[in-house]
Formats: structure tokens, C-alpha cells, sequence
């Protein structure tokens, strides 16, 4: 297994990053040499104008899509997929997802939904919905736990949300445009859970928004621009 030698404080490294697409004989470059470091504990904004390469390199952070030019050190672990890795099994245990889009199941209860990802690691149902519930209350929705995803407000669902990508206790919360579709109010009050969640748990996390209210509320801001990284 590749490892670099770390200091405490640095957690995700991102190493001469590079990513393009290809269509036919045209290739267009979507992020260029990108060099950054998070530190453990983080809350780190992403925002840059649309086309820049946010979800993109995200994607790339999360396993989502696959990294061919650069490397990305998690705790000091190479965690861009090779013949060593198993990239579900990274995803499953040390990234937690939170999309624009909750994308929650909606034949499932808000506790069902958050876990179900715990039971794919081979927890039990009991301990699983006990994990869940503990999870709900902290979002300040337990109240909702049997409800479908149809029954509850767009803020809620984003709580729930946010509950299913920290169901698995990862090493690091990947949230693209997670306050997108909510009115500022909700919004706001989604970002102060989500920031006392990160100051009770130590978690580190990196949030792509357009919104510079939201960017300003986190420890630190990354601008991408042109495919290049402008701390």
C-alpha cells in the first residue's frame, strides 16, 4: 500500500491532480495540476463558477469517477483506485456523500434510509436503526424518524440526508450543493447543525456551494478557477 509521510494536520492530499474528457478527437481539460491539502477536523468550501470543475473533482475525491493523472492521500493512504484497493469498500467506510439532490429512497422511513448503507457493512438492522435514530435526533428530526422522505420538507430530507452520509462514521463528508435547493433560513440552519456535528465529531469535510453566505460560514475557502485551484 502507497503511503506519504504526513503531519498531523494534514488529512486529504490532492497531488498534481489532472482531468479531462474526451469526445472524439476533442479533449476538453476540466482541472489542471491541482495541489491542496485539508486538514483533520476541516471545514473546507469549494465554489468557483459553474463549469469550473467543483462536482468534478469531488467526484474524483469520492471514488465516483476514475483518477488517472495524480494522487489522493486519505490519513496518508493512497486512495485513487489500483490493484490494491477495492474503491466500494473505501466509499462504504471512510467517504460520506451528501448531494443537491437527497436522492433518498422514498419506499423507505427517514431512520429505514439511514440504515440501510450501515447494514451493507454488516451491521445489524437493530443496531443499525439505533445508530440511525441517535443520528436523526442530532439533526433535530427525530420526531420525523418514521416518516417517508414524501412526508417531509425539503429541509428535512436534506437532514436526513446529511444523517445517512455520517451513518458510517467516515473519515471524511463530501456535500455537493447540499443547501442548493433550500430557502436561505433552511439553509442556514442546515450549515449550524452540520458545523456542530464537525466540532462534536472531529470530522473533516469539504462542501461545494455557489453560495457565498455558506462558503463564508466554513473554516476555509478553496476558489476553482479555470481548472486551477486559487486558495
Amino acid at each position: 500500500m502507497n503511503k506519504i509521510n504526513i503531519s498531523q494536520e494534514e488529512f486529504l492530499t490532492i497531488k498534481n491532480l489532472s482531468h479531462s474528457y474526451s469526445k472524439g478527437s476533442l479533449k476538453t481539460t476540466v482541472l489542471e495540476n491541482l495541489n491542496t491539502v485539508i486538514k483533520k477536523g476541516e471545514m473546507v468550501a469549494l465554489v468557483g463558477p459553474s463549469g469550473s470543475g467543483k462536482t468534478t473533482l469531488l467526484n474524483l475525491i469520492g471514488l465516483l469517477d476514475e483518477l488517472k493523472n495524480g494522487k489522493i492521500y486519505l490519513k496518508g493512504k493512497l486512495i485513487n483506485p489500483n490493484k490494491h484497493f477495492d474503491r466500494n469498500e473505501i466509499r462504504l467506510h471512510q467517504i460520506g456523500f451528501v448531494f443537491q439532490f437527497h436522492r433518498l429512497l422514498p419506499e423507505f422511513s427517514a431512520r429505514e434510509n439511514i440504515a440501510i448503507p450501515q447494514m451493507l457493512t454488516g451491521l445489524t438492522k437493530n443496531l443499525s436503526l439505533k445508530r440511525s435514530d441517535e443520528l436523526l435526533e442530532m439533526m433535530g428530526i427525530y420526531d420525523r424518524r418514521n416518516n417517508r422522505p414524501g412526508e417531509l420538507s425539503g429541509g428535512e430530507q436534506q437532514r436526513v440526508a446529511i444523517a445517512r452520509g455520517l451513518a458510517n462514521a467516515p473519515d471524511v463528508l463530501l456535500a455537493d450543493e447540499p443547501t442548493g435547493n433550500l430557502d436561505p433560513n433552511t439553509a442556514q440552519e442546515v450549515i449550524t447543525q452540520l458545523r456542530q456535528i464537525v466540532s462534536e465529531t472531529g470530522l473533516t469535510s469539504l462542501t461545494v456551494t455557489h453560495n457565498m453566505d455558506i462558503a463564508c460560514r466554513m473554516d476555509r475557502t478553496l476558489k476553482l478557477e479555470k481548472g486551477k485551484i486559487i486558495e
